[in-house]
């Protein structure tokens, strides 16, 4: 990833720097992040579109909306046999390094979603090494949400955001936020952005009920942006 050693000094430096002095400091203390690879099964789909074992992971990628060029930069795989068999493949990097990986099924195998052990996914955003330097980003909940919008957004792995991913945002220039959270995680936007609003500006997507980014599509996302709300310090969702 294009992130230089600057950047990535500054970053450790100024991790939680922002934070204001009434936060718990047992709270900001740096977590130490347990070396990730990815699984020795582990197969990139990019150029293999003539292997017959690889068409169904090649086909559910594109269903998600991946494009070749997606599945190239972002390194996305698969694996056949192994604890993550059957299932999609796709990195989390942080600075270049493999800090995490997301394992989707690509059929009916529970639970749908698996993460290897040791790894610290509410440190890290997905996609902030892409879009570092961007003043708003849209937040995200899913890797496949992020990658509809991989020019602009990030994925926090699920509706919640640590106070570690605050300051990566932080750190990495952000201003404003929008928030592209499902239906249901509507009340936990509001609660983000009464939290940390004296550091974030906030906006929130309304999305349809049902739908999210991944389903709805880059088009239709671009739409919806422009119809992003301004949250204001003290407003609850009614």
């Amino acid at each position: 990833m294009d992130v230089s050693s600057d950047k990535a000094a500054e970053y450790i430096v100024d991790r939680f720097s922002f934070f204001s002095d009434e936060e718990d400091d047992d709270d900001m203390q740096e977590v130490e992040v347990a070396d990730i690879e990815l699984p020795s099964e582990f197969r990139c789909l990019t150029g293999r579109e003539e292997s017959m074992a690889a068409q169904p992971y090649l086909k559910y990628a594109r269903r998600r909306g991946l494009t070749d060029e997606l599945i190239r930069k972002y390194n996305i795989g698969y694996c056949l046999t192994g604890r993550y068999a059957k299932r999609l493949i796709v990195p989390v990097y942080h600075f270049g390094k493999v800090v995490n990986f997301v394992a989707r099924t690509i059929g009916i195998l529970e639970p749908k979603v698996l993460t290897p052990p040791g790894n610290e996914q509410s440190q890290f955003c997905f996609n902030l090494d892409n879009i570092w330097g961007a003043k708003e980003v849209l937040v995200v909940e899913g890797v496949f949400d992020a990658l509809v919008l991989p020019d602009k957004a990030v994925a926090t792995f699920g509706k919640k955001i640590s106070k570690a991913q605050v300051a990566l945002l932080k750190t990495a220039g952000v201003e404003t936020v929008t928030f592209c959270y499902d239906e249901d995680a509507i009340v936990e936007a509001y609660d983000f952005a009464n939290t940390y609003l004296f550091q974030l500006n906030s906006r929130l997507i309304e999305l349809p009920p049902g739908e999210d980014p991944s389903s709805l599509g880059r088009e239709q996302m671009l739409k919806l942006v422009k119809t992003a709300k301004v949250i204001r310090p003290g407003t609850l969702r009614v």
